[in-house]
This record gives C-alpha cells, structure tokens and sequence, in this order.
C-alpha cells in the first residue's frame, strides 16, 4: 500500500525542485533559521539524474541557450570586437587608375571605433607613367554621444533572460518529472487494486457457481455475479491502460523508455536533499526578501527598468544634438597617387529643429 509518507515526500519534492517555498523548522519568538529537509525516493533521483542527457525539453531548452549565447557574442563582437579581413581597392580618376591588395584591421572598443590597413599598390597614370608603393591607413572614430554601453547592457539582459527560461524549463521539467513518476506508481497501485478485485469477482462466482449447482443461489443471483467479474475485468483494462499511458508519458518526459518506478520505495530507499541558503535574519521579512533575490523575473524586472531609463536619458542627448569626432592618415592619399601622404581631422554636429521622429 502507498503510503501517507510517500505523497508527503513527493509535495515536498515539488517544493524542492521548483525552487518554490520550503518549509522552516519553527522557533521560540519567530521563525527559526533551521534549514529544512525532505525525503525523496532513490530511483526518482536517479530517474531524474540520467534523464538530463536525453530529455527531449531540456535538450531543446540547452539548445535555445546557447543560441542566445552564441547571438550575445557575435553583437558584443561588433561593439568591441577585432576584424581581421584582405582587400582588393580599385579606382579610375581624372589622373588615371590604381589598385592593390592591403591587410585590414577593424577594431571596436565601446564608443570608439579604430581602423588600420598595410599593403602594397600600383598606380598607372593617363600620362603612362607607372607607379608603385606601400599603402598604410590608420583612422579613428567617435561618436557623440554613443550608445554603445546601453546596447551591451541590452544585449546583457537578453541573455540574462533566455539564461532565465532555461532555468525555468529545467525547474518544469522537474515538476512533470516528479508528477510522471507518481502518475506510473499510482497507475501500478490501481492496476494491483483492479487484478485484487477480479480475484475477488471471480471467487465470488465461483462460489455461486458451487451453491447454484446445489440450487442454494437463483439465476439471478448468479448472473450478477458473472456481471461482477465482467465488470471487475472490465476495470483491470481500464488500469492497464492508465499505466500503460503513464509509462508513455514519463518515457516521453525523460527520452528513456527503459526505465520506471516498479512499485513505492521502501523506508531505506530515500534520499535527503536540504535547502542550503537561508536569510540572514529568520524573520518573515528576511524569507520575502530571499525569496525576491531568487526571483528571475523580478530580477528582470528591474533590470529592464534601469535599461528604460538610460535609453530615455540617451534619447534626450540625442535630441539636443549629435555629433561625430574623427582622424586618419593613409599612404597613399589615393590608389591613383602611391607617392603622396594624406591625413584627416574632422568633427560634425546636427542640432534638430524640427524632426517628429526625435521628438516622439
């Protein structure tokens, strides 16, 4: 028989895994700081801990994960990132054409963004003269005001919010986990519960049987009886069935088809797990703060929050004015001119007067 104990463990198992609550050994003057414990079955432990390499939802939610991993480094890799890459300029003017192959170097660091190139390159003027040279850019630029830390902050809390729906998969998966595993021992116990009823059915009519033969039972009586059995039979399908559905679902939850709860564990056949962090002062308020601190989506909460507010503060630079500060030298001035050095300095500033799309 299933025992009371055996449910008791599996709420608390709910608690557990799910990170929702859990239960505080009681003190004089408030709560205590006792962290508590609860029981759970060995083989759903093991169940569970072999399950998390072929688990069809947490293999997807680990998928979708590193998606966003992977999204999250290549946009930080373009706000302070290094691009390496080999070019081939060409170009006609009035003086005449040129090409050649250089060595390119992008480089982002936040705000500022670098840009340095090496190569050679040949130049052929109308006149028919040919020229050749080494060819070097160096060149930077700034611009005002930048938003290249809201974007990583952005980014930062993408991630931080697909990190959070794995997490919250995992903590479903392990409720369906526990639940799956109570549906098969449940199905198991009605199906003894039904096999124990058509014993009894069957008995029953076999009973009726012997005293109808001696004329002691009316037809009837014993045709109730047989409807006993059909009935009592009729119900065994019906928990064979359950089972069978049970065991389906927990195979299809855990990937493993293999491997299932044969009947309620014995009292040595538990584990103890124990809720490792409690607040710093056993009060109901320490346990609402700690449960807050826990919380994902408030955490996120309040990080969208302060992202809102810096993005409101960058639009109302914005709308005031930009502005861009940049400098370079190259060698050659152009791919037509190898001999010649050029260098740049410049800024430019845009004050709005009128454009709805700032203002809005």
């Amino acid at each position: 028989m299933i025992r009371r104990t055996f449910f008791s463990s599996f709420l608390a198992g709910v608690l557990v895994l799910c990170g929702l609550a859990a239960q505080v050994g009681a003190q004089a003057g408030g709560l205590g700081q006792d962290l508590a414990t609860v029981r759970l079955p060995l083989d759903l432990l093991e169940l569970g801990e072999k399950a998390r390499s072929s688990a069809p939802d947490l293999l997807t939610a680990a998928r979708d994960l590193e998606r966003a991993r992977s999204d999250f480094r290549a946009k930080v890799a373009e706000l302070s990132g290094t691009t390496v890459s080999i070019q081939v300029p060409a170009e006609a003017n009035y003086k005449g054409a040129g090409t050649g192959v250089q060595l390119a170097l992008q480089q982002a660091a936040g705000p500022w963004q670098a840009g340095a190139s090496l190569g050679l390159v040949a130049g052929y003027e109308w006149d028919g003269a040919w020229k050749t040279g080494s060819a070097l850019t160096l060149g930077v630029k700034l611009p005002l005001p930048s938003d290249a830390d809201v974007q990583r902050r952005g980014y930062e809390l993408d991630l931080a919010a697909a990190e959070a729906r794995f997490r919250g998969a995992q903590r479903s998966w392990n409720l369906a986990l526990i639940e799956g595993y109570r549906d098969v021992l449940l199905a198991r116990y009605d199906k003894d519960i039904a096999a124990l009823k058509v014993a009894a059915a069957q008995m029953e009519l076999e009973g009726a049987e012997v005293r109808g033969a001696a004329g002691a039972v009316s037809a009837a009586a014993l045709h109730t009886a047989r409807q006993g059995v059909a009935q009592a039979e009729a119900g065994l399908a019906a928990a064979e069935l359950r089972l069978e559905q049970a065991l389906f679902n927990l195979g299809q939850l855990t990937g493993d088809w293999t491997r299932s709860p044969e009947g309620p564990p014995a009292a040595d056949e538990y584990g103890v797990r124990t809720i490792e962090r409690a607040p710093a002062a056993g009060s109901v308020d320490g346990w609402v703060q700690l449960a807050l601190e826990q919380r994902d989506d408030v955490q996120l909460a309040e990080a969208r929050v302060a992202l809102a507010r810096d993005r409101l503060h960058l639009a109302e630079r914005r709308a005031g004015g930009t502005g861009e500060l940049s400098g370079g030298v190259s060698l050659p001035a152009s791919s037509s001119e190898p001999e010649k050095l050029g260098w740049y300095v410049g800024a430019a500033f845009k004050l709005p007067l009128l454009d709805a799309s700032v203002t809005e």
